[in-house]
């Protein structure tokens, strides 16, 4: 009896993993297409892997060799997809540039004291919710404040250093990117900060393609920030990288929001560029394991 429940187990431990293996290889194929379904599968291609990984370990342990193969070959393919965009571990040192971004804040003072505690030299809030608060008088006085002319209630950004230009890149009826000009160690820097989140498909490529415009008319070091509403192995955020040299500076391990979710927090910049950054969220304010970028 023992002997017939034994290979009873096996066998629906190969069916699962035989399942799984033509699952999860149509998955990894199917995701590097350019329609709506193969971006939506590489969306979770970073999840996938993980799942890979895990299921790598797990024939390794019970001697399932043949699906312990072809484990390894999706996972060294996912792998490659992946790191080929961003950085899976170790994002810039301590000593980079603090960027702190945020979107949806009701209370100015939550990013204000993010923003002193962690020695943030930018700050950018996008999409917030302060029309009732008197911002201005409410900026720690080692700031800059920029803002464009139709005010700071749809965004506005903060510098530690002097801003020589600002301004607003309008990337969609009711989506834009803020920016500034700043000069840190002799250095001009343009930062944009951006929220393409609620986009679609479509909007989010023609918006990355404005944006694109504005960098490459842009004569010193670009950096863009903030919620990109998809993946960095997205094909067209990989177009847009590629197209002006930029590099994701943020790793995957950076933050462990990733390891559940799609991530689309980034800091892009050039390679040899120092950037490091922390995200606030009205709801994650206490959990500094899923607040950096």
């Amino acid at each position: 009896m023992g002997y017939l429940s034994n290979k009873k187990h096996k066998a629906r431990v190969n069916a699962t993993l035989k399942t799984l293996t033509v699952l999860f290889a149509l998955f990894t194929i199917i995701g590097f297409g350019e329609n709506s379904l193969s971006q939506t599968i590489s969306e979770y291609r970073w999840q996938m892997y993980l799942i890979l990984v895990a299921m790598f370990f797990y024939t390794t342990f019970h001697r399932y060799y043949l699906y312990m193969s072809l484990s390894l070959i999706l996972v060294i393919i996912n792998f490659f997809a992946i790191s080929s965009s961003m950085s899976i571990f170790g994002g810039n040192p301590d000593n980079s540039t603090r960027i702190l971004y945020g979107t949806e804040i009701n209370n100015p003072l939550d990013i204000f004291e993010q923003a002193i505690n962690k020695n943030s030299e930018i700050i950018a809030v996008i999409n917030h919710n302060l029309a009732d608060f008197e911002l201005q008088s409410m900026v720690p006085e080692q700031y800059s404040f920029s803002h464009a002319p139709s005010g700071w209630k749809d965004g506005f950004m903060l510098s530690l250093y002097p801003v020589q230009t600002s301004g607003r890149v309008v990337l969609a009826p009711d989506t834009y990117g803020d920016f500034i000009k700043i000069k840190k160690d002799d250095l001009e820097q343009t930062f944009v900060a951006v929220n393409l989140n609620k986009l679609s498909r479509t909007a989010k490529k023609d918006a990355l393609k404005k944006l694109s415009d504005f960098v490459s008319k842009q004569d010193n070091p670009v950096v863009v920030f903030g919620d990109f509403g998809m993946t960095a192995w997205n094909y067209d955020m990989s177009c847009f990288t590629a197209k002006n040299n930029l590099k994701v500076k943020n790793a995957l391990f950076d933050n462990l929001r990733n390891i559940l979710i799609p991530p689309h927090f980034y800091i892009l910049g050039s390679e040899k560029a120092l950037l490091n950054g922390d995200i606030i969220f009205t709801k994650l304010n206490s959990l500094s394991l899923f607040t950096r970028f």
